[in-house]
């Protein structure tokens, strides 16, 4: 799967009540196919560009195989998260920064909803 389709899916997941008054811009890097994309989360949108952003919070080198595998769970991101090269911010950071885009489990009907 291409990286672009990849962060297209990701910025989707963004909860948009969790986020509104959340602004945090990420940096990745991609050191073995030299792509980078910026993800920049504010008032409960997510933008992609294919771009480095100076002002970004947070900046991350990684590789493109480990990125695809820990989000198709193949590796765990406990594992993975710390294991990239942050150039700007830490792990900690980029940690919470994708906890802002995790699916919400889906409730069924006879369930309440909280």
């Amino acid at each position: 799967m291409q990286l672009a389709s990849i962060f297209e899916a990701i910025v989707v997941n963004l909860d948009p009540i969790e986020s509104a008054n959340y602004e945090k811009k990420v940096n990745f890097e991609f050191t073995d196919s030299n792509e980078f994309f910026k993800i920049h989360a504010r008032k409960g949108i997510a933008e992609i560009r294919s771009t480095y952003d100076s002002e970004a919070e947070i900046h991350l080198k990684l590789d493109s195989k480990v990125f695809k595998e820990m989000l198709g769970k193949l590796k765990s991101p406990i594992t993975s998260i710390p294991k990239f090269t942050y150039t700007k911010g830490n792990a900690i950071e980029f940690d919470l920064f994708l906890k802002h885009f995790e699916p919400k489990s889906q409730k069924l009907p006879y369930e309440k909803i909280k």
